[in-house]
């Protein structure tokens, strides 16, 4: 009896573990050489890793004791990454951003391995800089990974 319950307990780990690895889906590394508001976090330029976990987009500095950002997005499907089709789609990670003046916004997440992206919803300041400015340009930084 004793067997059949580590049997079962393992398999449930088995199950539990691949789900967990299912869902990060992403993982990029990338250069970042301008300051950036990451949500309501304002971060410095340099080495980021960056992971999803559903909804969520983890931001973790390569540096020590660097900050990091934790981020609630919504899926971004309604344009292709790079503007491309689906096919043509060159299958590189990356970064947009929103630079208004002398400010970058991180605005979407996009998966080298998806098509759909993580999109980050604006915060105040970034709407403010819309309405007071022209039209944001539209930066992407591509990964290193």
């Amino acid at each position: 009896m004793s067997s059949y319950k580590y049997s079962l307990v393992s398999a449930i780990f088995v199950v539990l573990t691949g789900t967990a690895l299912e869902a990060q889906s992403l993982f990029l590394r990338a250069t970042v050489p301008f300051d950036f508001h990451a949500g309501r976090t304002v971060l410095p330029a340099g080495e980021y890793l960056v992971t999803e976990q559903g909804r969520v987009v983890i931001l973790k500095s390569a540096g020590r004791g660097a900050p990091g950002s934790i981020l609630l997005t919504n899926g971004a499907s309604s344009r292709s990454n790079y503007g491309a089709s689906i096919r043509e789609q060159p299958r590189v990670g990356r970064l947009e951003f929103d630079h208004f003046g002398s400010e970058y916004f991180l605005t979407a997440v996009w998966s080298p391995f998806d098509p759909e992206g993580r999109q980050i919803p604006k915060t105040k300041r970034q709407e403010e800089l819309a309405k007071r400015s022209h039209v944001p340009v539209i930066v992407n930084l591509a990964s290193t990974k």
